[in-house]
């Protein structure tokens, strides 16, 4: 039977809390209390941003009736990319305008055609990553710049690839306990390139053991990647999107 976790987020200091839904697949009815308490764990204040509900995107989303032409062709681009890949997250409201990173795109189509490419090529074709390898990369980098709609989406992706006390592991920091060497290498790589300066030899050497030498420039990229991905959700002031507002 499909388990459906609720959990809430208590933000600032006021009683605010957000309900949302997890479809974690099928699990023991005597996990779902475990799990529900590693989700609060998850998205307290210390892993959210502390005005998440408050604050307003500063980029409201834009209809496709209201779409410029150059935006249209984007629109279409991005829903391609979507696809199935990305069916578990919520990426569009109800009249169906794009949400998350997609919406900041869709409002500089410039800079959205520029990036789709390379979008296309991390995410989308097959590369020298295995899923597990990228998604503990990329919520490294989500929980290091504290991404509210990273770490929801990138949880609801991990989740069924890692494990619930993998994902609460890399969002908090610590060394998953159970973590292939693949994807052990790849989080220590993320986490010495988050933290700035040059990557250490040793570490890079292991990398190219672990990955091979294209994976292991694509780990590079990937990280890069999702850092301009984050930057951008928290400039923007993009929240985790509300069942009042959202496509589910």
């Amino acid at each position: 039977m499909t388990v459906y976790v609720y959990f809430y987020l208590v933000l600032c200091d006021i009683t605010v809390q957000k309900r949302l839904v997890l479809q974690l697949g099928k699990a023991k009815p005597s996990s779902a209390q475990t799990r529900t308490d590693t989700y609060n764990e998850l998205f307290s204040v210390h892993t959210l941003p502390a005005n998440l509900e408050m604050s307003s995107t500063r980029l409201p989303p834009v209809a496709p009736k209201d779409l410029s032409p150059a935006q249209k062709s984007l629109y279409d681009e991005i829903q391609r990319i979507i696809g199935d890949k990305f069916s578990t997250v919520v990426s569009h409201t109800a009249e169906g305008a794009l949400l998350g990173p997609w919406n900041f795109l869709i409002h500089h189509p410039t800079i959205g055609k520029a990036l789709v490419p390379l979008t296309q090529a991390l995410l989308v074709r097959p590369g020298h990553l295995s899923r597990p390898v990228r998604e503990v990369a990329i919520l490294a980098v989500g929980a290091h710049y504290r991404a509210a709609y990273e770490i929801y989406a990138h949880t609801l992706l991990a989740t069924p690839l890692l494990g619930i006390d993998t994902v609460a592991a890399t969002l908090d920091s610590r060394v998953p306990p159970k973590l292939d060497s693949d994807a052990l290498c790849a989080l220590e790589v993320t986490r010495s390139l988050l933290a700035g300066g040059p990557l250490p030899d040793p570490l890079w050497d292991r990398a190219v053991k672990e990955l091979g030498v294209e994976g292991a420039q694509e780990l590079v990229f990937l990280v890069g990647y999702y850092c301009l991905v984050s930057v951008g959700l928290n400039g923007f002031g993009v929240q985790v999107p509300s069942t009042r507002s959202a496509k589910l």
